[in-house]
């Protein structure tokens, strides 16, 4: 023998036809003069070194934004393009890790 019993309930849901009366155009949304709708910053790498070195540019979720490779007495430039919410990368040259801060638009370093 085969029963089936089947239940339901009716849920007070709104219309889902109904436009929200909070949903704006971009015409109607209003920013301050100096909110930044960019979601990306270039920044410019300046590099010197001593010894021939393998550089990397990383965030400190492991994302590789830049790969070099430096030779003594020269100096290394190059523009890369990161999130805006990155604050801080990471410098890894021969796999000596160091963090340093994102100030502005340009980073520079001395190995």
């Amino acid at each position: 023998m085969f029963i089936v019993i089947v239940f339901g309930c009716k849920k007070d849901l709104p219309e889902m036809n109904q436009p929200s009366t909070t949903n704006k155009s971009m015409d109607q949304i209003q920013a301050g003069p100096a909110f930044d709708w960019k979601t990306t910053r270039d920044i410019s790498l300046k590099f010197t070194c001593k010894t021939t070195s393998y550089l990397l540019v990383e965030s400190k979720s492991g994302v590789t934004y830049h790969k070099a490779m430096m030779y003594p007495g020269g100096s290394y430039s190059s523009k890369i393009t990161i999130p805006a919410y990155e604050t801080e990368l990471l410098l890894i040259v021969n796999g000596v890790v160091s963090p340093v801060k994102i100030n502005g638009s340009e980073l520079t370093h001395d190995f």
